[in-house]
C-alpha cells in the first residue's frame, strides 16, 4: 500500500529546503517493510521495489538502505546556485567556494553515487556494512582535501 503524504509549507523546513515546498512524499508499507521516496518517479519505483520484495521471510537483516545522492546533490547544487552573488568583492571568494562546494559530480548519477547501509541482528548484537560507490568516495576525498588546505 502506498501513502502519499504533502507537508504543509513551513511545517518542516529543513523538507522545505531540501525538497522544495509542496512536494509529495510517497510512503509505501508492507507486511513488515517501510518505504520513503520523495521526487519525480517515486510511484513507479516504490510500486516496483514493494512487488519486488513480495512477503519477507524471518532474517536477521534490521535495516537495509540504499540511499541514490544523484537527485540530492541536485537539489544541493540548485539552492547553491541561488545564492546571490555579494556585493562586496572581499565575499566573492568564499561565495565561489561555496558553488565548488555544491557542485554536482557526475558519479553520482548513476550507481557510483550510491550509498548502501545493511544492519543485522542476531539478538544480542547488531553488525553493519556501509558501501559507498566510487563516485562518493572521489567526492569525499575531494572535499576532505579541501578542507585540510583551510
Amino acid at each position: 500500500m502506498i501513502h502519499r503524504l504533502r507537508l504543509a509549507e513551513g511545517y518542516v523546513a529543513l523538507a522545505d529546503t531540501l525538497f522544495g515546498v509542496g512536494r509529495d512524499f510517497l510512503v509505501g508499507i508492507g507486511q513488515d517493510q517501510v518505504w520513503l521516496a520523495p521526487g519525480p518517479g517515486a510511484q513507479q519505483l516504490l510500486g516496483t521495489k514493494i512487488h519486488e520484495a513480495g512477503i519477507p521471510e524471518k532474517n536477521t537483516n534490521v535495516l537495509s538502505a540504499t540511499i541514490k545522492l544523484g537527485p540530492w546533490s541536485e537539489r544541493l547544487h540548485e539552492l547553491a546556485e541561488q545564492r546571490e552573488k555579494p556585493e562586496a568583492v572581499e565575499d566573492r571568494a568564499a561565495w565561489r567556494e561555496h558553488l565548488l562546494r555544491m557542485r554536482q559530480p557526475a558519479e553520482f548519477m548513476t550507481t557510483d553515487g550510491e550509498v548502501i547501509l545493511s544492519l543485522q541482528s542476531d539478538g544480542g548484537s547488531l553488525e553493519g556494512t556501509l558501501h559507498a560507490g566510487k563516485g562518493v568516495q572521489t567526492f569525499l576525498g575531494g572535499q576532505i582535501a579541501r578542507f585540510t588546505k583551510e
